[in-house]
């Protein structure tokens, strides 16, 4: 009996080898190459795997796509739900979202891709028990968001106005996914130069959240010192990972933005205006 129980967790292990050579391969030819260069035949090259054994793993190229897709999702997820357990009032927990979100963008830029080519046209022809994993995923990170939002107007953080909670996520997320693609295409630097791209995102995030009039709003606090301790407390790694060692100020390095005089525009303005420096 024992050794049954060995032989089905050794068969078990090396299908799990099998189908994470295969996932390996086809990330690679993915975000190099291209979907339509991302073909079992190719893909069977790469992992030196039959494809008939590509095919007792997966049903299609398209389901290969959105498994890798999923596994995107829940490593992002997995991110997201360690900032939102940062102390601190709901818009507070969101940055911890943000920290998370830009770390994510910084650190897998190979998942970031695979993201990107997950387009529905591929996704609509994959299995319906791999799309299906791969919604849930997505609505999950969306549930994150929301739960902020709805706690921000149980606690009167957030008052009910123009705008819905639906429209406040689609806000935030097109300003995320958008602001950290064109990144990731150089975008801010060679046609704006913009050195800081992560900075403005964040800067444009704390402007929409103002305006939907979410507290506390951005010249209430000092927010550059409420990101820098959520990144020591919650992500100390991977923001080291990310910045360097000691960068707990992320693109502005180890020390405050201010202290360095290169503080937001909030904050130059309101020193030229005989403002308090709040640092």
């Amino acid at each position: 009996m024992s050794s049954g129980r060995s032989s089905v967790s050794a068969r078990q292990r090396d299908m799990l080898r099998r189908e994470q050579n295969i996932l390996a391969a086809a990330e690679t030819i993915l975000v190099n190459e291209g979907f339509l260069d991302m073909t079992i035949a190719r893909i069977s090259a790469v992992s030196k795997c039959p494809r008939s054994t590509i095919y007792l793993h997966f049903a299609s190229r398209q389901d290969i796509v959105v498994t890798l897709a999923y596994r995107a999702w829940q490593k992002r997820l997995e991110l997201m739900e360690r900032g939102v357990n940062y102390a601190g009032p709901p818009r507070i927990r969101m940055a911890g979202v943000a920290v998370a979100f830009a770390l994510f963008y910084l650190l897998y830029p190979e998942q970031v891709s695979v993201l990107d080519k997950a387009t529905e046209t591929i996704c609509e022809k994959a299995s319906p028990h791999r799309l299906e994993s791969l919604r849930r995923a997505e609505q999950a990170s969306v549930e994150i968001v929301r739960s902020l939002l709805n706690e921000a107007v149980l606690v009167g953080d957030l008052k009910p106005g123009l705008f819905e909670v639906r429209e406040m996520i689609f806000g935030f997320s097109a300003l995320a996914a958008g602001g950290f693609s064109l990144q990731q295409m150089g975008f801010p630097k060679f046609a704006l130069d913009i050195e800081d791209a992560q900075n403005e995102i964040w800067r444009a995030f704390g402007a929409l959240a103002d305006v939907y009039g979410w507290r506390p709003l951005s010249g209430e606090i000092d927010w550059d010192e409420t990101l820098a301790e959520i990144r020591r407390q919650v992500f100390p790694e991977e923001t080291q990972l990310a910045y360097g060692p000691g960068a707990w100020y992320g693109g502005w390095g180890a020390e405050h933005p201010r202290r360095r005089g290169k503080g937001s525009r909030a904050a130059r303005k309101g020193k030229s205006a005989g403002g308090a420096d709040p640092s």
